[in-house]
């Protein structure tokens, strides 16, 4: 399970910075130029960008696998106990924009859509254009945040990683060493029994730490 829920979070953070960066030039590149230009301008671009079959296949697509793919790794990772418990914020946060940043994208591709009926009226284009102004400012902050989130959870699932290992087998020491101190206060007349009980301790202790660092390699290959 961890490696799907790695090989998800890699996949988000992708996804959400292809989604970021695209929100990134549209809102602080071309909506500006865009106003400059007018809404004539705008309109015209758009009914042959934007509402073009290649828009209306690659947009929808990464909005959505954007999405999918966060809450899929946040689900997953809500479900092993044993991931780092780290990156639970970033990871659940990252679904909640994906989330939040589809419903924005909803409200704009429906302005959108109604600009391939509004003709050359510029008051309505003028309207049309403030608004998918509007909501793509909020799409851009929750996608843009998606993604920083989603390399947040990737960095802190990857430190929780390497220090599991370590964390495991020093808390195991530390218990074998507890049980060790308790048996070293033992009655004279009973000390070489309970030499022996704390030496048969410390071996399981190293057998068992053994076994749990060779288990935790073996399930991140």
């Amino acid at each position: 399970m961890r490696s799907t829920i790695r090989r998800l979070i890699i996949a988000a953070t992708l996804v959400n910075g292809l989604l970021a960066s695209g929100s990134i030039n549209r809102n602080v590149v071309d909506m500006p130029a865009w106003r400059e230009v007018g809404p004539l301008g705008w309109a015209a671009f758009s009914r042959r960008a934007d509402l073009g079959w290649r828009a209306m296949i690659v947009y929808p697509s990464e909005a959505f696998a954007g999405m999918i793919l966060s809450v899929a790794a946040a689900a997953l990772f809500w479900r092993d106990r044993t991931a780092p418990r780290a990156a639970a914020v970033p990871m659940y946060a990252a679904a909640l924009l994906t989330i939040s940043g589809l419903l924005f994208t909803i409200n704009a591709a429906q302005i959108m859509l109604s600009v391939r009926h509004l003709g050359d009226d510029p008051i309505a284009l003028r309207r049309a254009f403030d608004g998918f102004e509007f909501w793509g400012w909020w799409r851009g902050v929750c996608q843009c945040s998606a993604y920083l989130a989603s390399f947040w959870a990737h960095i802190e699932r990857r430190h929780g990683r390497e220090t599991s290992n370590w964390s495991v087998s020093s808390m195991v020491w530390i218990h074998a060493g507890v049980s060790c101190g308790k048996t070293r206060r033992p009655a004279p007349e009973a000390s070489w029994k309970m030499h022996r009980a704390s030496r048969r301790r410390v071996g399981q202790a190293e057998w068992l730490a053994e076994n749990l660092v060779n288990a935790g390699r073996q399930q991140h290959r």
